[in-house]
C-alpha cells in the first residue's frame, strides 16, 4: 500500500444530513493523492450508513466508529493516530472544501520554501440563513504571530499541517482544540500561514459548537492563551481543568463570548442580538472602544441597503 501525501481527518456526530456534501467535496479535489479518515462519533442517526456507502464507493475513505459520543477532540486524536500522510488536512462534517483547496495549499507550502513543519489555513465563505460573508484572516507568519495570542486567526476546517509528533491535538482541550494546536505551533517555531483565498465553505447554524457552547468554547480558548503565556514566560503549564475553574478564565470567557456574539450579529445584520450583546457587555465589563460606533455605522448601512432594495 502506497503512502498518501495527505490524510484528511473528519469527525462526524449526527451528520447524516451533511456528511455526503463534505465527502463529495473531498473526493472532488484536483489533487488526488490522499486518504480520508472519517470517524462516526457515536451518532444516533444514519451517519455511519452514509460513511459506509462512501467507503464502498472509494477505497481511500477509511470508516471508523465510536460506540458512544466522545467529542470532536477524541475523534481527531483517533483519526490522527491512523494518519499516514506527510500532511494532515481538516474538514468538519458540515463544511465543504473547494475543489482546488489541497492543490492551492500545497503550492503555498512550496512557495514558502517547503519548511519541514508548517500550519496553513485559508479564508472561508461563511453561510448563515441565506446570507454569505467572506472570512479572511492575516496571511503571513509575522502578522499571524502578533494576532494569534489575542484571537484565533485560523479557520479550523481549512487547516493543513505537517504530520509531525509536535503537531497533535491534546485530549485536555475538549473544545478550542485547534486554537491550542496553533498556539503551540507558534511557540515551537512552526511556520504559519493563511492562503488569501476562500478554500472552505462554512455552514453556520444553531447546532454549531460556536453557537450552542459559546461560553465553554471561549473558556477553553482563554485557557489556551493562558498556557501560551506560561510557555512564553518559561513557567510550567497548568492543569487545563483546574485552569477552567478559575474566576479569571470564567470572566474572560464571558467577555470574549459577548464580543464574539456582537461581531457575529453585526456580520449577519442581526441588529437586535447585536444591541443586546452590546448592552450586556457594557453592564458586565464596561464599554469596549469603538463598539458603539461600529454598531451605529453598521446599523445605518443596513437600513440604507434595505431601503435601496425596495
Amino acid at each position: 500500500m502506497t503512502t498518501p501525501a495527505v490524510s484528511w481527518l473528519v469527525g462526524a456526530f449526527n451528520a447524516e444530513a451533511t456528511l455526503a456534501r463534505a465527502l463529495d467535496s473531498i473526493l472532488a479535489q484536483t489533487f488526488r493523492d490522499f486518504e480520508v479518515l472519517v470517524l462516526d462519533d457515536g451518532s444516533t442517526d444514519g451517519t455511519f450508513a452514509v460513511l459506509e456507502r462512501f467507503a464502498t464507493r472509494d477505497d481511500r475513505i477509511v470508516p471508523m466508529r465510536f460506540a458512544e459520543n466522545r467529542g470532536l477532540t477524541a475523534a481527531l486524536i483517533q483519526t490522527h493516530d491512523r494518519a499516514r500522510g506527510r500532511f494532515v488536512a481538516r474538514l468538519d462534517a458540515d463544511d465543504e472544501a473547494s475543489p482546488d483547496r489541497l492543490a492551492v495549499q500545497l503550492a503555498h507550502h512550496r512557495a514558502l520554501g517547503e519548511p519541514e513543519r508548517v500550519l496553513i489555513g485559508s479564508g472561508a465563505l461563511w453561510l448563515r440563513d441565506g446570507m454569505r460573508r467572506d472570512l479572511l484572516n492575516p496571511t503571513g507568519h509575522d502578522r499571524i504571530a502578533v494576532a494569534l495570542p489575542v484571537v484565533n486567526c485560523f479557520v479550523h476546517s481549512s487547516l493543513l499541517f505537517t504530520n509531525t509528533p509536535d503537531l497533535r491535538y491534546r485530549a485536555a482541550f475538549r473544545l478550542a482544540q485547534d486554537y491550542d494546536l496553533a498556539l503551540r505551533a507558534l511557540d515551537t517555531g512552526v511556520r504559519l500561514a493563511n492562503v488569501p483565498e476562500l478554500l472552505v465553505t462554512r455552514h453556520d447554524d444553531a447546532q454549531t459548537i460556536g453557537q450552542t457552547r459559546a461560553v465553554e468554547q471561549s473558556a477553553f480558548a482563554a485557557a489556551a492563551r493562558a498556557l501560551h503565556r506560561a510557555r512564553r514566560d518559561g513557567a510550567a503549564e497548568f492543569d487545563v481543568d483546574a485552569l477552567l475553574q478559575t474566576t479569571a478564565i470564567q470572566r474572560e470567557a464571558e467577555r470574549v463570548t459577548l464580543d464574539y456574539q456582537f461581531e457575529h450579529a453585526l456580520t449577519f445584520e442581526d441588529w437586535q442580538l447585536a444591541r443586546r450583546r452590546l448592552v450586556t457587555r457594557w453592564r458586565r465589563f464596561g464599554p469596549k472602544a469603538g463598539q458603539l460606533k461600529r454598531y451605529l455605522g453598521a446599523r445605518g448601512r443596513g437600513v440604507i441597503a434595505g431601503l435601496a432594495n425596495h
